[in-house]
């Protein structure tokens, strides 16, 4: 099961006792794969096959979406996930960063007075 395998690797790296960080951190993953897991199976059900992860799309190589009304955008950054699903002949891009350089999230969040400003 995904729960297992998330205990296997959390002894392995963490120990039998891990801190108490990372033990709530480890509950909140086990509650996410728990969600997740019949989501994932009800695609598999429905034919989708993940085809790539961590999919890196240069902007010479850009791929382009056509939208709706007969726009479309060039896509380019990182895919976290492509499905595919062969009896549709269908692919679904599942939650894509773009952008040319990565910011610290600290830069991100904290502005000029130090406090939070970006709550994603």
């Amino acid at each position: 099961s995904l729960t297992g395998e998330l205990k296997r690797l959390a002894r392995s790296k963490f120990g039998v006792q891990p801190p108490p960080a990372v033990q709530i951190q480890l509950e909140q993953a086990e509650r996410r794969l728990q969600a997740f897991a019949p989501l994932q199976a009800a695609r598999a059900r429905e034919v989708w096959r993940i085809k790539h992860i961590e999919f890196k799309v240069s902007k010479s190589d850009g791929i382009q979406l056509d939208l709706t009304e007969g726009r479309s955008m060039i896509l380019h950054g990182r895919i976290d996930r492509i499905d595919y699903n062969p009896r549709e002949r269908l692919v679904a891009i599942r939650d894509y960063k773009t952008g040319d350089q990565t910011t610290k999230p600290r830069e991100i969040h904290l502005r000029q007075y130090k406090t939070w400003q970006e709550r994603q």
